[in-house]
C-alpha cells in the first residue's frame, strides 16, 4: 500500500497533556505516533476539545501548538501549526526512539459529552 504522507510516522508511547489555548483546562493523553507534521493521541472518550490546542510533553518541556484535524472515539489527529518548531519535534522523535517515555500527573480535564 502506497503511503502519501509528507512525513514518516514514528510509533511511540509518550505521556503528555492536551491544553486549551487559555490554559485553564487540560486532559492527559498518550501520543501513539508522531511525525514532523503532527501526532496521533489517545484521550478519554467523549472529551470535548477545542479546534486549536497545545500538546505538552513534560519530560522534554516541549509545547506544540496544534489544530485538531479529526476525532474518532478515543483518538485525535493533531497537526502541528508552528513549522518553525520542527527541530523540537525531531528532537522529541529521536528521544522517543531511544526508549525514554515521558511522565505526567493528573490535572483538570475538558468537559465530557454524554454517550
Amino acid at each position: 500500500m502506497l503511503n502519501n504522507r509528507a512525513f514518516p510516522r514514528h510509533q511511540v508511547r509518550i505521556n503528555g497533556k492536551i491544553l486549551s489555548p487559555d490554559g485553564l483546562c487540560t486532559v492527559d493523553c498518550v501520543v501513539k505516533d508522531i511525525s514532523e507534521g503532527g501526532a496521533l493521541a489517545s484521550v478519554p472518550p467523549n472529551m470535548v476539545l477545542p479546534s486549536r490546542v497545545y500538546l505538552w510533553q513534560a519530560e522534554t518541556g516541549t509545547l506544540f501548538e496544534c489544530d485538531v484535524r479529526w476525532r474518532k472515539l478515543d483518538l485525535v489527529g493533531l497537526h502541528f501549526i508552528d513549522i518553525a518548531s520542527r527541530s523540537k519535534v525531531r528532537s522529541l522523535i529521536d528521544r522517543c526512539s531511544s526508549g525514554a517515555p515521558g511522565q505526567t500527573s493528573p490535572s483538570r480535564a475538558f468537559g465530557s459529552v454524554a454517550a
